[in-house]
């Protein structure tokens, strides 16, 4: 998007350009950025000028005064030639302010003088990116050699502003069913096959938690902001040396005060929970050979982030005589249940125990329970490993997507019981509607606002989604979304667990990339109205 231009005039010089008020820039009434009167100066020296200089300088400003005042030039000479022939070097510190509801990204000043007395000497200023109503300084914005005749704290200078708008943030005009590239940036790591993300239902921010663990072992939490549309990395990742085991023989490493998860793959198992603003991940990885070679009886717990103070702690199973027996999910599905504030962890069949169980986080999150299985079982021939949950809030079904030996298209759907704690209902559904090539891991997520699911079944063996789909519960139907952009390098073979609505930018977000390509992030605005 092109960046936006303002120009501002300290102190008391109005600003012509764009016919707008003094120190302030207005492009609508939701871009807006102001200048924070008045620019101050940091620092001020003396700039020590040769004898020679100074013969010059004087030379030229007599040639000057002649020209201009024939019969008064000496008077004004005597009177004014050290003002003249003496200079300063000033250094400034500007502010600004972000006055507006929407985000202004990588903020950039350039100043320039008004005054044949002042010189320029560094003009550029990066205010980097700014969130709304936020202000953001630059102790040294511009710098100026300035003569005697110049009032340093009031120079007649003026600084243009530039800025691009976040296109999150374009309301109305931003395309519907098409899949844009809102970032795409080079990080000192790469998005993991096996890790997930979610949403911060708070801020809007995607949180990234898993490792690779083939030759990767990254236990780093991620988030991208996507007001200013950049990553950063809570903690660096903790190293094979402080793998350990702590009192109670649960698996850590960092340290005992302040303890991390081992590096893990985390496929659909980490959660957003609302009640804590906090992630749940009940992953375990056997896939971490190191680990589980140097400490084959550790007790693997579900782990809980606090995304406030960015720290990890062990989930504490009042709900078991074993306070440390929690549901093992290797290659699962986990899943935050909106109606009854609680989180469903489903373990398939050729999972971590290889029998098929749903389990549950109660709501006061200090015990899960175990559901009982209804008559005739889980249907593991439909429910296997790399599948994905989503709930149905609208309908309150919880709906199974993906299937590992590909065999079908089909999904499978729970139906809880009143009693949660009792068996529900599990139904196998062949959905109607356009063909969708089976696939063992299907990218999905649930627009809360339609009713309906996106989902991104990828052509087999290939990179890339063979095409974008809707799933429509009330039909049972999957309708394909025509001319929906292709994503390059997508990376949804062998696995992504990387595409969520988020309820606040009312739009779906997408994560690629892998080991030797960029990190992008792209969004998708249903407007399934028009399919």
């Amino acid at each position: 998007m092109a960046n936006k231009i303002c120009l501002f005039t300290d102190r008391h010089q109005p600003s012509l350009l764009l016919g707008v008020a003094l120190l302030t820039c207005a492009f609508n009434a939701d871009a807006k950025i102001t200048i924070v009167p008045p620019f101050t100066v940091v620092s001020s020296s003396l700039v020590n000028h040769t004898q020679d200089w100074v013969n010059s300088c004087e030379a030229a400003y007599k040639i000057q005064l002649q020209n201009q005042f024939p019969t008064t030039w000496q008077k004004i000479f005597d009177k004014n030639k050290a003002k003249k022939c003496t200079e300063y070097a000033v250094t400034y510190k500007a502010s600004i302010y972000n006055d507006s509801n929407q985000p202004a990204l990588d903020v950039t000043g350039t100043t320039a003088t008004l005054s044949s007395n002042i010189t320029v000497t560094q003009a550029s200023a990066a205010f980097g990116s700014m969130t709304a109503h936020s202000y953001a300084t630059v102790e040294s914005a511009f710098q100026i050699i300035a003569n005697g005749f110049v009032d340093t704290s009031n120079p007649r200078v003026h600084m243009k502003l530039g800025f691009h708008k976040n296109p999150l943030y374009s309301g109305k005009n931003f395309p519907v069913n098409t899949w844009v590239k809102v970032s795409s940036i080079k990080t000192t790591w790469s998005r993991s096959y096996h890790a997930s993300m979610v949403v911060n239902k708070q801020t809007g921010h995607l949180i990234t938690y898993g490792s690779e663990t083939h030759g990767s072992y990254d236990n780093s939490v991620r988030e991208f902001d996507t007001d200013l549309l950049s990553w950063t990395t809570h903690y660096p990742a903790t190293t094979f040396d402080t793998y350990q085991l702590d009192a109670k023989g649960q698996a850590i490493s960092g340290s005992l005060a302040d303890p991390k998860p081992w590096a893990m793959h985390t496929y659909d198992e980490v959660v957003y929970d609302p009640m804590t603003n906090g992630l749940v991940v009940d992953a375990i990885d056997p896939h971490n050979w190191y680990a589980f070679g140097e400490f084959p009886n550790a007790i693997h717990p579900t782990w809980l982030y606090d995304l406030n103070n960015k720290s990890w702690r062990t989930f504490v199973n009042y709900g078991s005589a074993d306070t440390t027996t929690v549901p093992h999910l290797f290659a699962s599905s986990s899943e935050y249940d909106s109606i009854r504030n609680i989180i469903w962890a489903l373990i398939p069949s050729d999972s971590n125990d290889r029998q098929g169980q749903l389990w549950y986080m109660n709501s006061k999150r200090d015990a899960w329970v175990k559901v009982p299985n209804p008559a005739g079982g889980v249907p593991l021939a439909q429910i296997q490993i790399n599948t994905t949950m989503v709930q149905d809030s609208l309908r309150d079904k919880l709906v199974v997507f993906g299937q590992y030996a590909r065999q079908n298209g089909s999904i499978a759907v729970y139906s809880p019981n009143q009693d949660m704690a009792a068996a529900g209902s599990w139904e196998v559904k062949l959905p109607g509607g356009d063909p969708v090539i089976p696939d063992d891991q299907i990218p999905v997520d649930y627009d809360r606002k339609q009713g309906v699911f996106v989902l991104l079944p990828s052509q087999s063996g290939g990179e890339d989604p063979a095409d974008t789909f809707v799933y429509d519960p009330d039909k049972n139907s999957y309708i394909k979304v025509p001319n929906a952009s292709q994503i390059p390098n997508a990376d949804l073979n062998p696995l992504n667990y990387m595409l969520r609505y988020s309820p606040k930018m009312n739009m779906f977000f997408l994560i690629t990339g892998r080991w030797f390509t960029t990190t992008a992030v792209w969004a998708f605005k249903l407007d399934y109205s028009k399919l």
